[in-house]
């Protein structure tokens, strides 16, 4: 079974923008005390992109499944374009290892709040932290143009993918 870490971070609210300077540092604690010395990639999302579930409720499928992914007829933000050339990805994240002066979340919760503007309209504000043994995963190659490596990943074992998943941090406001 997946850790389910939470925290509460009071200043972190849906409609703010993250105080990512001050919220990242802190998630990157929970991800050293947890997953130090451990290869895993990241996918964060926000509840709001599912907003007919309740943000425990997400969680709990989440936990249950080991992906957000529990309705096969919706597609997520900038997953249509590869469908439609016949290349299949679970899930965007950033795979890393996890060392003692690993520092990625205040970049993450800035990418994902700026950029998400761009994609859908309107900011992301993450609130699970999803964390996946890289081992269990393949790295979708030459994804974009130009760049043999990239950010989409599929499942090793579709039918057990909630063996992939570490963790959740789960943050609440």
């Amino acid at each position: 079974m997946p850790k389910l870490i939470e925290i509460s971070i009071p200043t972190h609210k849906p409609g703010k923008v993250p105080a990512y300077e001050t919220i990242g540092p802190k998630l990157d604690e929970l991800l050293k005390r947890h997953f130090i010395g451990k290869k895993v990639v990241i996918r964060c999302i926000g509840s709001q992109d599912h907003p007919d579930m309740h943000l425990d409720t997400l969680t709990d499928v989440v936990m249950t499944t080991g992906t957000d992914k529990y309705d096969s007829s919706r597609t997520g933000f900038g997953y249509g374009a590869f469908v439609g050339k016949g290349t299949n990805i679970d899930f965007y994240g950033e795979d890393i290892t996890i060392a003692s002066d690993t520092a990625i979340m205040s970049r993450t919760l800035h990418e994902m709040y700026y950029s998400a503007i761009g994609d859908r309209g309107y900011a992301v504000h993450v609130d699970l932290v999803l964390i996946y043994n890289y081992r269990k995963l393949d790295m979708v190659m030459n994804l974009y143009d130009h760049h043999e490596t990239s950010d989409g990943f599929v499942f090793k074992d579709p039918d057990h993918k909630q063996a992939a998943l570490l963790g959740v941090i789960k943050i609440t406001g």
